[in-house]
């Protein structure tokens, strides 16, 4: 995937900000509606004590190795948000 998530960081920024509405379109989901929507399913309470878990029984070389699942975990995350 080339790392999109590095790559793309400035436009998925201006996306989210709101630069590509359009306010006129009735019913429409706004582009930060649908990117909170598909986080809501990933990000959750398993995932935010999974890292404290980690730190805690691994040591802080662990968060190294959670800096690395994240990158290749955020690629897959896009790849899956685009199909």
């Amino acid at each position: 995937m080339g790392f999109i998530n590095v790559r793309g960081f400035k436009h998925a920024i201006l996306v989210t900000m709101g630069r590509y509405d359009d306010p006129t379109d009735a019913g429409e989901v706004s582009h930060f509606q649908a990117l909170t929507a598909a986080l809501s399913a990933t990000v959750g309470l398993g995932n935010i004590a999974g890292v404290a878990i980690a730190v805690g029984m691994g040591g802080p070389g662990a968060t190294l190795w959670m800096v690395i699942a994240g990158l290749l975990g955020m690629t897959a995350k896009f790849a899956e948000c685009t199909l």
